[in-house]
């Protein structure tokens, strides 16, 4: 995901449903791995959308690399946001990520919520 194009894949992807099926906050996409914070209706909805982001992704991203196989790691680390404060700790780790690893603007792919206005930076 170090390459530009392809970290727009993943994350236009990852919000093409946004406020649609599920609700973004957050979302960073770093070279070899991505954090998100989203809102699902129910866990059985969850668990369905990762397996269809990380099947349409892996599609599309193979398609443009020219290559096939795997894309993804079989499992997936995720959190149940339990309270307010869980909310912002989660919001702070995921912008303050590509930083903390070492990462220069341009490295990596950032969208925030705010009051209902998007925010973009990192490679846009």
């Amino acid at each position: 995901m170090r390459d530009h194009k392809i970290a727009e894949i993943v994350r236009d992807s990852l919000l093409h449903f946004d406020e649609d099926r599920y609700f973004f906050t957050d979302l960073v996409v770093m070279p070899n791995h991505l954090h998100y914070l989203a809102g699902f209706p129910d866990e059985e909805l969850f668990l369905k959308q990762n397996t269809d982001w990380k099947t349409y992704i892996a599609r599309a991203v193979n398609e443009k690399l020219g290559r096939k196989g795997d894309f993804w790691q079989p499992d997936q680390f995720d959190h149940l946001v339990r309270s307010e404060s869980q909310f912002e700790y989660f919001r702070k780790y995921i912008r303050d990520n590509p930083q903390v690893a070492g990462l220069p603007q341009g490295e990596f792919l950032w969208f925030s919520k705010s009051l209902g206005k998007r925010e973009n930076s990192g490679v846009d």
